[in-house]
């Protein structure tokens, strides 16, 4: 995950912030994340998730990774059915 160019629409809350100030540091992990605002992975899923939403994060992929390789794209894919599951298939 890396910082966003958006700013949020709310105030953010401290686990927030502590989550943007890290991801402006460097791209970070979930797992990494999570670990140094000591929350359970779900707790810091959740904030990701709203700043994500916000446009406060970006989901940041690293340079070895090509963007059209099948493998990321069946990644996305189950993330897009994991959030958008009531979703109907083309």
């Amino acid at each position: 995950l890396g910082a966003g160019s958006r700013s949020p629409d709310r105030p953010l809350g401290v686990e927030a912030q502590a989550v943007v100030a890290l991801c402006r540091e460097r791209p970070r992990p979930v797992v990494e994340i999570a670990g140094i605002v000591r929350q359970s992975v779900l707790v810091t899923k959740i904030v990701i998730s709203d700043l994500l939403d916000s446009g406060a994060l970006v989901i940041a992929l690293s340079a070895d990774i090509e963007p059209n390789h099948p493998n990321v794209l069946e990644a996305v894919l189950v993330g897009l059915r994991n959030r958008f599951g009531d979703a109907k298939s083309a």
